[in-house]
């Protein structure tokens, strides 16, 4: 299979960095292309992203892979660890996490893998299809037929995703189980939410053009940009331009629209129906209406001196919930909610909405049975078993509690309030006291010789620290001394007699290369045993040259310590014991 690509991003219109990333490269599993979306502040989710993209390039490069779907999975979850082990050893990088698409072609079969709301379309036989399900709470709502395809694009929790990499030590991927089969012309598009949160999947099924991929990518990112450019826009673009398969095969998701009906051929227009089926459709029309007339005159009942709209800009309570006039009941979106985060009636029982931060997100009319079950409850009960108080806040005080209003049992009003929990902000100057930093300013004129930096204290405000710097400075090491006391003599050997004599080059104490020298000893070489035990920021060089200067051994190197001890790259873990021959010195 032979195909061209193009990618492009932007940073928007709105945020000051761009938290996406993306990349391709050849691997001996195929070729590898990703798309990440980073979050977690534009540092954090930039960070994020590009440690995600480094680590699935990084995964597929090292070896081959017999399972292509295997090595999408732990490629993903690899990219997990890299990053949630950056976030945890940097506490400025705490809660970055990205989302990430993968494709892999590989000889003629392509495969992909996803977390988050980034996407993998497909265009065949001018065609976009979805290859992947976001990984979203409203894509939940969406495949739980509560809201639209279409009313997902504006839901006002539609960035909250459900999974993603870097925000827990484990992670489950999606990963597509059967190959994806697609043949010339057919132009696959990585991007992320960016991109189709702004620009509806029909506009971008125009605007992707196999003939010219990159015309096509500045397309996109122009109607995303055009369309407000709220977010960083990402896409990869990959046309199949040459391949075996004559037809293309995938699982898309592609959204059902379940309030058009369905179109069919026109080709049975002239004939006539039989006369059951008239007979049904008629009478189905007049139950229809019948229905529709009788909970109209339901809704009319129950807002006639009782269901009143609520005044423009006005906070609701649960009394203006109880008498909120059903037939407008989809305006209730738009008002403040003074109420906690759960579920509430409305209308009388007519309908049961979902608060949260204020506002109602979701409403549903509920049954007839549940309504009846609902008046004759207890309500003041229930909400005094969870911590709710009857009677109103202390005066002054009234911003720190929730109100409500429920019906006790005899359907009567009755005002509860409950204290809101207080929010502990972190004491980052307590902290850093700790550690040895103070509020005290340095001696004058002493200023340089102290660090500075700046947190934030129990109020929020911005403290200015000081902490004295260590006076212990790393000077450099005078290493002819220490080679002195091991016997070697600053020069060249004497002339002649340079077989007989070993010579090194080190540093002396302002990084100058000194050559020394030291007489070969008489006896025969042999075998020596060493042992070390690793600390923290060692490397295999320092390792060997501190082995080399300080035991019997001598032309010790990384590589041999390495292979002695089954080391497979060069980061050692502290505390680890090393241990191998070497010659003797």
């Amino acid at each position: 299979m032979q195909f061209k690509n193009a990618s492009l991003t932007h940073v928007g219109r709105v945020r000051s960095a761009n938290e996406d990333f993306h990349a391709d490269a050849p691997t001996v599993n195929g070729h590898v292309f990703v798309v990440c979306d980073g979050m977690g502040g534009h540092v954090g989710g930039a960070t994020a992203s590009q440690v995600a993209v480094s680590s699935i390039l990084e995964y597929f490069q090292r070896e081959k892979h017999e399972n292509i779907f295997q090595a999408i999975d732990r490629s993903l979850v690899y990219a997990n660890e890299q990053v949630y082990a950056r976030s945890i050893s940097d506490p400025s990088l705490k809660g970055m996490g990205t989302t990430a698409t993968v494709l892999v072609i590989q000889g003629e079969e392509c495969f992909i893998g996803h977390v988050g709301d980034s996407r993998i379309y497909v265009k065949s036989d001018n065609q976009l299809f979805r290859l992947t399900k976001d990984h979203s709470f409203v894509q939940t709502l969406v495949d739980a037929r509560v809201i639209s395809d279409e009313e997902a694009e504006s839901h006002p929790q539609k960035n909250q995703i459900l999974k993603a990499i870097g925000i827990s030590s484990s992670l489950e991927p999606t990963i597509c189980p059967q190959p994806i089969l697609v043949k010339q012309g057919d132009v696959f598009m990585l991007c992320s939410d960016g991109l189709n949160g702004m620009v509806n999947d029909r506009t971008m099924e125009m605007m992707v053009d196999f003939q010219d991929l990159s015309l096509t990518a500045t397309n996109l990112i122009n109607a995303a940009l055009e369309a407000g450019g709220h977010d960083n826009v990402t896409v990869t673009l990959v046309g199949i331009h040459e391949s075996s398969h004559k037809k293309s095969t995938f699982k898309h998701f592609n959204p059902i629209d379940y309030k058009n009906t369905q179109e069919f051929p026109q080709t049975s227009v002239n004939k006539k129906k039989p006369a059951k089926t008239v007979l049904w459709v008629a009478t189905s029309l007049v139950l229809m209406v019948l229905i529709g007339v009788g909970l109209w005159l339901i809704y009319q009942n129950k807002s006639d001196g009782q269901n009143v709209m609520p005044k423009e800009g006005k906070k609701l309570t649960q009394d203006d919930l109880d008498i909120f006039p059903a037939e407008q009941i989809s305006s209730i979106k738009e008002f403040e909610i003074g109420l906690e985060n759960g579920e509430y009636f409305a209308s009388y029982y007519v309908f049961k909405v979902t608060v949260k931060e204020g506002k109602v997100t979701d409403y549903r009319e509920t049954p007839e049975e549940i309504r009846i079950a609902e008046q004759k409850k207890d309500k003041v009960a229930e909400a005094i078993k969870d911590g709710w108080i009857k009677g109103k806040p202390p005066t002054g005080q009234e911003s720190n509690y929730y109100t409500k209003t429920v019906k006790d049992q005899n359907g009567q009003n009755v005002a509860l309030y409950k204290k809101k929990p207080q929010v502990v902000k972190k004491d980052e100057v307590k902290e850093a006291e700790k550690d040895g930093w103070t509020v005290s300013n340095p001696p004058s004129g002493q200023e340089s010789k102290y660090d500075t930096k700046t947190v934030k204290d129990q109020n929020g405000q911005d403290v200015t620290l000081y902490r004295e710097k260590n006076s212990q400075q790393d000077e450099t090491k005078d290493e002819v001394k220490e080679a002195e006391n091991d016997g070697w003599k600053v020069g060249n050997p004497p002339s002649g007699e340079e077989s007989k004599y070993d010579t090194k080059k080190v540093k002396d104490k302002n990084g100058q290369d000194v050559t020394l020298y030291r007489k070969k000893k008489n006896s025969e070489n042999t075998t020596c045993t060493y042992l070390h035990k690793v600390k923290k920021g060692e490397t295999l060089s320092k390792i060997a040259d501190s082995l080399n200067r300080t035991t019997k051994c001598k032309g010790l190197d990384p590589d041999k310590i390495k292979n002695q001890n089954g080391l497979r790259n060069t980061r050692i873990n502290p505390d680890k014991v090393l241990s191998g021959t070497c010659d003797c010195d």
